[in-house]
């Protein structure tokens, strides 16, 4: 499996914090995203599956990672790759099959210039 992972992509998650507004004298949420790690993987695009008479038409801006068991990603997280520097990707689905590797099914969000 490791030499399939021929990626690095370095996962990121959203730390939330309570930080006073003295102006307002209350407290807001803010976030502020955190490096988790940095793992071997593999982003491939996902392929579309459709029966005789459906179309699926959510296929469209999705992917697939594939990560060691080890990785530690979740739902929620934001995932860049140095091999897609022009996108992140948000983590919409975590999948561990037999627990051997991980598949991540992922959003593809264009990075703002």
């Amino acid at each position: 499996m490791d030499s399939l992972l021929n990626q690095v992509c370095t996962v990121k998650r959203a730390n939330i914090f309570g930080a006073k507004n003295h102006s307002k004298k209350y407290y807001v949420d803010l976030y502020e995203d955190e490096i988790v790690g940095t793992y071997p993987c593999r982003i491939v695009r996902k392929s579309a599956k459709t029966s005789s008479n459906q179309v699926e038409s959510t296929v469209q801006g999705t992917m697939r990672a594939y990560f060691n068991n080890e990785a530690d990603v979740e739902e929620g997280d934001i995932i860049e790759c140095s091999e897609y520097s022009q996108y992140t990707f948000n983590v919409l689905f975590v999948y561990n099959p037999g627990f051997h590797h991980k598949e991540v099914d992922l959003e593809i969000v264009p990075k703002s210039v």
